[in-house]
């Protein structure tokens, strides 16, 4: 896989993970791990292929952390 593919798959599977945790009970864990996740897809923003790949929304409205 190169660079871009990688960065790709990570926003996929951030994402994924975030779906699946914001409507799971929070606690000290989940707020950590989402908080990490959405820090994380929001570095990701600055890339320059962000939009072309669906990251072009206000991550910490869509996943309330």
């Amino acid at each position: 896989m190169n660079a871009e593919e990688i960065i790709i798959n990570v926003i996929n599977l951030f994402t994924d993970y975030l779906d699946e945790l914001k409507d799971l009970p929070r606690n000290d864990f989940i707020h950590g791990e989402m908080t990490a996740y959405v820090e994380t897809l929001e570095l990701f923003q600055s890339w320059k292929d962000a939009k072309k790949h669906n990251l072009d929304y206000v991550i910490q409205k869509r996943y309330k952390i």
